[in-house]
């Protein structure tokens, strides 16, 4: 099994899906060090090795894994995001498993901007500015520091950004940012789906069996809640992620925060091969 981007708590397997060999990818290698940690943590006797590589471009032969998961909001910024369903349709064998975790477009709070620091791919610091638009597509701009910069020294010394290579950045002005700033990264536009949405990109790419449930509100509803809640959901996150769970057949997934989508790669027809990969 591939689990595709390791930000998510965990890396688990679909159930009743008995695995004799868990591979994590990640394209930044502090997540992959943060999720070796995890593994060790828990004193697992599953199989898991892992990679960093990009999940647009993943390093296993055609029709080679037995199923697929991706948590946590990963797919949305595999862009441009068809090509890379696509390509996990590449790896994966004739009726094997995808389930695809990330957050629900129709819920998406549109005409917004957020910001966070966040470690490049070539080890720089860059402040990252998000925008939604009124169609769910998502900007990213990036405003890569310099090495001398004091708020890249700061960021630097954050044990979160130490510790997963980001943290927020709300306290910082893009003024003062674009002062320290040394480059400019403009990123390609990515979508948030609804849940038709994902039925129809999963069809189009040669999956089967789909299913687009939701998840997600009972932790939304604990979130809005009092602490005292909040602190039962801490003390007894077992008890939580088992209530949830018993939740996911009765909720809407055009309501619910969370998109889960379950479905199998298309019965192979020997006369037509695997698209090539570009």
């Amino acid at each position: 099994m591939l689990a595709v981007g390791l930000a998510a708590p965990h890396v688990s397997s679909p159930r009743n899906c008995r695995m004799d060999l868990i591979v994590g990818v990640d394209i930044v290698k502090n997540m992959v060090q943060v999720a070796k940690e995890k593994v060790r943590e828990k004193d697992s006797r599953s199989m898991i090795e892992f990679v960093v590589c990009d999940g647009r471009q993943l390093p296993f032969r055609d029709s080679s894994l037995e199923a697929l998961v991706s948590r946590g909001d990963v797919f949305p910024w595999l862009i441009p995001q068809e090509k890379t369903l696509r390509e996990f349709g590449r790896v994966m064998a004739s009726e094997a498993i995808i389930m695809m975790e990330t957050g629900n477009g129709a819920l998406m709070k549109v005409n917004t901007t957020s910001y966070y620091f966040e470690r490049t791919h070539d080890g720089k610091i860059a402040y990252v500015v998000c925008e939604i638009d009124a169609s769910r597509d998502h900007l990213v701009t990036s405003y890569v520091l310099g090495t001398t910069s004091d708020i890249a020294r700061k960021i630097s010394q954050n044990p979160e950004f130490i510790r997963t290579g980001w943290c927020t950045g709300d306290e910082y002005s893009l003024e003062d940012i674009k002062r320290e700033t040394v480059e400019v990264r403009q990123g390609l536009t990515t979508h948030w789906h609804t849940a038709n949405e994902f039925r129809d990109l999963f069809k189009t790419c040669d999956f089967e069996e789909i299913e687009v449930t939701g998840d997600g509100l009972l932790m939304k509803l604990l979130a809005e809640g009092n602490q005292g809640k909040y602190q039962c959901m801490k003390e007894r996150p077992e008890l939580f992620f088992e209530v949830e769970k018993r939740l996911i057949p009765y909720l809407n997934p055009d309501k619910t925060p969370t998109i889960l989508v379950k479905a199998s790669r298309m019965k192979e027809d020997p006369e037509k091969p695997h698209q090539a990969r570009d």
